[in-house]
């Protein structure tokens, strides 16, 4: 059950990666490609270090959940269960 569990979590942090990702290079493309200076423009700009920074904390939580994975599938193979 604890498997399944950590599967379906770690695809749901895997699809919140990928969306961060996708949402943050369209930022930067939205930024350097801007014609002209307006206050909506530097309203998205101003944001992309938060995106960076969302995106980390997402990558922080999958690499945990990858080593509480792994920590229980070893658990679950060895003799003292």
């Amino acid at each position: 059950m604890r498997i399944e569990e950590s599967k379906s979590i770690e695809g749901k942090i895997s699809q919140y990666v990928s969306t961060y990702t996708k949402l943050h290079e369209a930022e930067k493309k939205m930024c350097s490609k801007r014609v002209r200076q307006n206050p909506y423009t530097n309203f998205f700009c101003r944001g992309e270090g938060k995106t960076e920074d969302e995106i980390d904390h997402i990558k922080g939580l999958e690499e945990i959940l990858l080593k509480k994975k792994y920590e229980l599938k070893r658990k679950k193979i060895s003799p003292m269960n």
